[in-house]
């Protein structure tokens, strides 16, 4: 996952569930954007090789990303 930003270089997060036997990690991603928070999109790789941009994610919350509900690249 990245998130792309206004004049700035583009952030990349990997989400991953995985971690040891019966146990798992957090799927929330977190970007500190300092006090550049503007955003223009982020961009997914989905695990079956699909990729996505998502438009309109405003900062300071939490946000939930569906496959299919971005625009395909």
């Amino acid at each position: 996952m990245s998130l792309v930003r206004r004049d700035q270089d583009a952030l990349w997060r990997r989400v991953h569930s995985d971690s040891s036997y019966l146990s798992a990690n957090d799927v929330r991603v977190h970007f500190g954007l300092a006090d550049k928070p503007d955003i223009e999109a982020v961009l997914v790789h989905w695990p079956d090789g699909a990729k996505e941009r998502f438009e309109g994610v405003k900062c300071d919350r939490i946000v939930k990303l569906r496959q299919g509900a971005g625009k395909s690249l």
